[in-house]
């Protein structure tokens, strides 16, 4: 889908406006052809531009309907990526131990879908929070 992949290339490239408008295109031009299976990407997309946007609140409410998009099409590579872009908004609002569980959840989905490069990104992101817990938290 060409406005899903245009407006990712906005958002990396800080074109923020023209982003939301492709990627608000996207979502209707997926509805329009019965495209559920890309409703969950598009959204994810969404997520990370309100995310670049620090509009937290935005991006988790986004997430939400990412997630329940993903889980209805049984796309697990595309829950456990939902789940850590989730991990990161939780993150930025100081919520640590909240994306920790969300990490820990996406872990064990990668575990069990045998996803092992998707595990070793999760461990990685898992283990950083986790020293940002232990040092805010005087546990090092």
């Amino acid at each position: 889908m060409l406005a899903n992949n245009l407006g990712q290339v906005h958002t990396e490239a800080g074109r923020y406006s023209l982003a939301q408008s492709a990627l608000e295109k996207a979502l209707e031009q997926g509805s329009a052809h019965d495209l559920a299976h890309l409703r969950g990407h598009i959204l994810l997309n969404l997520a990370s531009l309100a995310l670049r946007r620090d509009d937290y609140d935005q991006a988790s409410a986004i997430l939400h309907d990412a997630l329940l998009s993903a889980e209805e099409t049984q796309q697990t590579y595309l829950v456990t990526l939902i789940l850590g872009l989730h991990a990161r908004v939780r993150r930025a609002q100081g919520n640590l131990a909240g994306s920790m569980a969300l990490l820990q959840k996406a872990l064990g989905i990668a575990h069990g879908s045998g996803d092992l490069a998707m595990a070793e990104t999760l461990t990685a992101q898992l283990h950083d929070v986790e020293r940002a817990h232990g040092e805010l938290t005087g546990h090092k």
